[in-house]
This record gives structure tokens, sequence and C-alpha cells, in this order.
């Protein structure tokens, strides 16, 4: 269940970002094509997948090349595990302005497969590797919440100052989002689990269950994403009123 979600997080994420910035477009401009929008979402979703593929197997040859010439620093691989999500980052976004964030993902969980069936890495790698991880983690759990924290209390001004928006109106509307979020989430989780419980020819899948549902369903949402979504709107909606501005 834990690598379910975890896996389920990495593209639903990703694809949401990509999916955010044409609803922030279109309030922006007042216009939406639908088939633009697939076309340029299938485009950025692929290009980024592709490209993630292949910078994910350059970098892992690159290590496996670099291991096989004696070059075993610690240090030196784990600085170069940590600085490869950020230049497949850059390199998507500015070279074929495909989602980077999908590109990151793709070539994460190929590094992963691919080092887990070829590579042996060296016990003191990983404990450096795995412990950067979690203070780089732990820094951006913090990053989110002080954020959050600076950030709850002028919206909720700005709420109680409307006049048409009442404290029991407010309430409401977070308790709907929070119940429709919940609610999709739960109906999803568990027909994808009942139809995997009958059609899975290996007989793996585990029988669905209003536990495990409610533990997927709950434990899928999370707002760290969704906050740094929040946070760049301003920066998103600039970038879209300048671009729309250089069309003739």
């Amino acid at each position: 269940m834990l690598h379910l979600v975890r896996g389920e997080s990495l593209i639903n994420d990703a694809s949401g970002l990509v999916a955010f910035n044409y609803a922030v477009a279109a309030v922006v401009t007042g216009y939406f094509s639908l088939k633009e929008a697939v076309f340029d979402f299938t485009f950025m979703f692929l290009a980024g997948a592709i490209l993630g593929l292949v910078l994910g197997l350059l970098i892992t040859g690159i290590r496996f090349v670099l291991r096989k010439q004696g070059i075993n620093d610690v240090t030196f691989h784990s600085l170069l595990q940590v600085i490869t999500p950020f230049v497949i980052y850059y390199m998507t976004e500015h070279l074929l302005h495909a989602s980077g964030v999908i590109a990151v993902v793709v070539a994460g969980i190929v590094q992963a497969l691919v080092q887990e069936r070829t590579e042996t890495m060296i016990p003191e790698e990983q404990v450096l590797t795995e412990n950067i991880w979690s203070v780089v983690s732990y820094v951006l759990n913090g990053v989110v919440f002080l954020l959050l924290g600076m950030n709850i209390p002028s919206s909720i001004n700005e709420t109680v100052a409307n006049p048409d928006i009442g404290n029991a109106l407010a309430i409401g509307y977070a308790i709907a989002f929070g119940v429709a979020i919940i609610g999709i989430r739960f109906i999803w989780s568990y027909f994808f689990a009942s139809y995997e419980y009958r059609f899975d020819k290996s007989k793996s899948a585990a029988k669905p269950s209003l536990k495990t549902t409610l533990i997927v369903s709950f434990t899928g949402v999370r707002g760290a994403v969704t906050m740094a979504g929040v946070l760049s709107i301003p920066f998103l909606v600039a970038s879209v009123e300048s671009r729309f501005r250089s069309v003739p």
C-alpha cells in the first residue's frame, strides 16, 4: 500500500501541475481550447517522459562507467544523485519545453529499477544518500508548513472581510471540497481494486476492503504540491499575460 500511494503521488502530482498551468491560462486569458489543451498536454507528458527515460539511463550509464574506472568516492556519487533531478528538470524545461516534473519522475523510476537489478550500491553511499534526502525532505516540509502559517492568516482575513462570504459559507466550502476529494478517491480506489481483483490472472491482487480503501483515500491527499501551485499563481499569471500580450 505504501508503494502504491507513493507511486500514484508521483504521477498524479506531476500531471496535476501540468494541467494546473492550462487552468490558470484559461482563467487569465478567457480562452480555452480542449483540442489544443489535449495536444499540448500529451506532448508535454510524452516528451517529458521520453527525455526523462533517456537522461535517466544516460546518467545511470555514466555512474556505471565511473565505477568501472575505479571512481567509487561515496561523496561524489551521493552528490551526483542529489543534483541529477535538478539537471534533468532544467534540460527538459528549457530544451524541449516539456514537463520537467514528469521527466524527473520517470528518470527516478528508471534509475531505481536499473540500480536495483544491475548495480550494487556501496553501503556507505546508501546511508549517506538516504540521510541527505531525509534532511532535504525535512527542510522542504518545514518550509511548506512555514509558508502555510504565513499565508493562512491573510487568507482568513480576506474571507472574513468579504461581505458575500460568511463564516458558515466558508466552512461549508472547505468541508464540501474535502468530502468531494476524499469521495472521488474512495470511489476510484474501490472500483480499481475490485477490477484488479476480479481480472488479475496472477491472482496476486488483494481482495478490496473498506479499511484499505479508506486508508488509500485519506493518505493519498497531500498539500505540499497544492501549496506550491497556489504560491506560483502570481508568477504564472504574469508569465501568461506577457505571452498573451506578445501575440499579435
